[in-house]
């Protein structure tokens, strides 16, 4: 059973995988109130927030189902991105890379390293 768990988070041909943890520090000092606050601000987060972006390319990521609904959301995600001829190209090519993240109530980007785009790379080959 757990082989078969883990076989799933596995990427497919052309498809690289993540885990998204969403962490807030300050959890321990807030009440119950403002914990929901804060997390509310992730919701909808599965429904194309999230994009690795390569130069003018981008693909959304894949929610794994059943992590999160309107009365919950989880703080672990597992995702897939189908990463597509132009974008493996682009990813290639040392293109200017990041995450995105773009909710309604929360907006972030992360530089793709160079160290990291090298191992997307490796994983994609």
């Amino acid at each position: 059973a757990e082989i078969a768990t883990y076989n799933d988070l596995v990427p497919g041909e052309g498809e690289l995988s993540a885990t998204l943890f969403i962490e807030i520090p300050e959890i321990a000092r807030m009440s119950q109130d403002e914990v929901r606050e804060a997390v509310n601000r992730f919701q909808g987060l599965e429904h194309g927030c999230l994009k690795l972006v390569v130069g003018s390319q981008e693909v959304e990521a894949r929610f794994e189902e059943g992590r999160s609904s309107e009365e919950k959301m989880s703080a672990v995600h597992f995702l897939r991105f189908a990463v597509g001829a132009p974008l493996r190209e682009a990813l290639a090519s040392g293109a200017p890379s990041w995450l995105r993240v773009s909710p309604p109530r929360y907006t972030a980007e992360a530089e793709v390293t160079a160290a990291l785009r090298e191992e997307m790379l490796s994983d994609l080959a």
